[in-house]
């Protein structure tokens, strides 16, 4: 049986000021650059990230958030779809729970329904919503959902032998179900008495696809580098690693790794944007804008829109002074000995307070990173060591300043501990500043 929880304590809108932190004692400090998925509410955009949601409103510049601080019930946002006219919204989450937004608050579905024997991965992969009517891609298959009456409808589990196909993305056109599976892409009439059989379904296509989604008029999704209606016929040319495909009314929006285009209905291609490595686009109020991994939304005079926030939520240990925090990202391989360095060769991320800031030394081709401590000399704040516990050139402690003139951290000195050992001993792991401003560090595998 499914659990619904409604907010009892904020009864939040859309449309209305809830978004702002409502508490005076917390706030969130998420980083809101990773974007997932942008949607419009009529007068702003709605952007999906990791840990939360950021509004933006074009005609003011104004952004405000929502996170678990003032009315979301998770963090890990693994899907997202609204529906502005409606006003009716679904976040999905990597545990497989899921927030309903409705124009009377938000709902809190702790589970979700499941076959008996399915032991896969709850997280939700997809949303799509037509109307007033959600359907949810999972590791099991799908699930319709209403979400004026906050229920489940129809699940469809997607059971292949002794396993299950995934449902990896799906979309509503006509009135049926398209799901992209990792045998090509299924349908089913959303009214059909037989939907949950898996075995009734229509085969589509058969192949590799990996984005789907539908307007009223034409349904689209990609195979390779292309874009394909339902038809077959491609539309546009010339795309290269395809991350998404959202609609905005009748025009379709494809996002490739380095650009964002527009079409409309005819298949003729309205804007184009670049300049960024992109995870998804939108069309508003005939403005393209693109959500990027690193930088939030970018728009076509290449500002880039995001609340202040550290560069990930990657986080390994805080460190701090006075009002000042120092986030470092490291870690260690099982918890012990060998390096584990996050694949986007994360940093440090610095909060002075006010404001956060992120080194441009660790945007421009640094050496592998993997920062275990980070210290700052209480004698002289601006001036900062941090630990690099890699096991590869590039290993040591390194000196920076805060030049508080263009706002970031500049080397001035580097210690390399290996240079006749090898970067598996001498590495640094913790640094601390004494009463008397002296460091102090650890080295793990000393060999002098």
């Amino acid at each position: 049986m499914k659990k619904l929880f409604p907010v009892l304590f904020l009864l939040f809108c859309l449309h209305s000021a809830a978004q702002q932190i409502s508490s005076k004692r917390w706030t969130d400090l998420f980083s809101y650059n990773n974007v997932l998925a942008i949607r419009d509410d009529g007068n702003r955009l709605v952007a999906a990230t990791e840990n939360g949601l950021f509004f933006y409103t074009p005609q003011t510049g104004e952004i405000s958030k929502l996170s678990k601080t003032n009315g979301l019930h998770e963090v890990k946002i693994s899907a997202f779809d609204f529906n502005g006219e409606s006003g009716y919204g679904l976040i999905g989450y990597k545990s497989g729970a899921l927030d309903v937004i409705t124009p009377e608050g938000i709902t809190y579905v702790v589970d979700i329904p499941l076959a008996t024997g399915y032991m896969g991965d709850k997280k939700i992969n997809h949303i799509f919503i037509s109307g007033k009517t959600a359907v949810i891609s999972s590791g099991y298959g799908v699930s319709l959902f209403n979400l004026e009456r906050k229920e489940f409808g129809e699940s469809a589990f997607f059971t292949n032998g002794a396993g299950f196909d995934e449902a990896k993305k799906a979309a509503i056109f006509n009135e049926t179900v398209y799901v992209i599976t990792t045998g090509g892409i299924k349908s089913k009439s959303l009214t059909a008495n037989d939907f949950p059989v898996y075995s009734t379904w229509t085969p589509f296509k058969s192949g590799v696809y990996t984005n789907i989604t539908a307007t009223n008029a034409g349904l689209y999704y990609t195979g390779g580098n292309a874009v394909y209606t339902e038809a077959g016929t491609t539309v546009g040319a010339g795309f290269g690693e395809i991350q998404d495909l959202s609609v905005a009314g009748a025009n379709v929006i494809v996002a490739d790794a380095n650009q964002i285009s527009v079409f409309n209905e005819s298949g003729q291609q309205l804007e184009s944007l670049s300049g960024q490595t992109f995870t998804t686009g939108f069309y508003f109020n005939n403005e393209l804008y693109g959500g990027t991994k690193t930088s939030g939304i970018s728009n076509q005079s290449n500002e880039m829109i995001k609340p202040d926030g550290p560069y990930n939520n990657v986080s390994y240990k805080i460190t701090m002074l006075g009002d000042k925090l120092f986030v470092s990202t490291g870690k260690r391989k099982d918890r012990l000995n060998n390096a584990n360095a996050d694949p986007n060769n994360l940093g440090f991320y610095y909060f002075n307070g006010t404001k956060w800031y992120y080194s441009s030394f660790f945007l421009n081709n640094p050496p592998r990173l993997n920062v275990l401590d980070v210290a700052a000399n209480p004698s002289d704040p601006a001036e900062v060591f941090f630990a690099n516990y890699s096991q590869t050139t590039g290993q040591g402690i390194y000196k920076f300043r805060f030049n508080e003139t263009i706002e970031d951290f500049e080397p001035q000195k580097y210690y390399n501990f290996n240079q006749t050992v090898g970067a598996s001993y001498n590495r640094p792991a913790g640094l601390v500043f004494d009463e008397n401003s002296l460091l102090l560090g650890t080295l793990a595998f000393y060999n002098g």
